[in-house]
């Protein structure tokens, strides 16, 4: 920073910058899918992480071993610090299997390639059309006029969505997504659903 008078005479202050990378932490593997209750080990590549987890009936050990006590999918997460104290995180999202069960017992598949769901109490998810070529769309029929949580997972475990909907709303989505099996997990209060979508060409 250079400061000039009328005079011509100037000074500098300097401040000295240090600049570090960040830490390169490989991707998070094992299974994206627990039974309830159950276990199940994840592992990273990257050494001297920290593991935690967020939502959902589970805990993480610090070796990564996940036990799942109830419903509700969550996300775990391994962070690695170093030795310049800069930090990266990986992520993975895990799904319990019985939200898969209560899927299958629930859903009705109709000519028209109309998805129903019957999410709980006076609650349907209606989703259309399934296969899809460009978009998908989402409706809820509820009394309950509080949003829902919407996530979008493909078939590796990957967030691809992240956002809320509002009851008597359709949503789409979709036309941006590739080729391939797509998880929808809806949530309303302490409920939650998944649909299975698929993208075809």
């Amino acid at each position: 920073y250079i400061v000039s008078n009328a005079s011509g005479c100037s000074d500098t202050a300097k401040q000295w910058i240090s600049i570090f990378y960040k830490p390169r932490v490989a991707a998070i593997t094992g299974d994206t899918t627990v039974s309830v209750p159950g276990n199940i080990q994840l592992r990273d590549a990257t050494p001297g992480g920290v593991w935690s987890n967020s939502g959902g009936n589970a805990t993480v050990n610090n070796n990564g071993l996940v036990t799942v006590t109830g419903p509700g999918s969550f996300t775990v997460y391994y962070t690695v610090t170093n030795a310049n104290a800069c930090s990266d995180v990986v992520s993975k999202i895990i799904i319990p299997r019985t939200i898969n069960n209560a899927l299958t017992r629930s859903l009705t598949q109709r000519n028209t390639g109309e998805t129903m769901v019957m999410f709980s109490d006076n609650k349907n998810i209606i989703l259309y059309p399934n296969p899809s070529k460009n978009i998908f769309n989402l409706r809820f029929k509820t009394k309950n006029f509080q949003p829902f949580d919407l996530s979008i997972i493909d078939a590796n475990g990957k967030l691809v969505y992240l956002g809320k909907c509002q009851p008597y709303q359709t949503f789409s989505f979709g036309g941006e997504l590739a080729e391939g099996i797509y998880f929808v997990v809806v949530k309303q209060g302490n409920k939650t659903e998944m649909l299975k979508v698929v993208k075809a060409r």
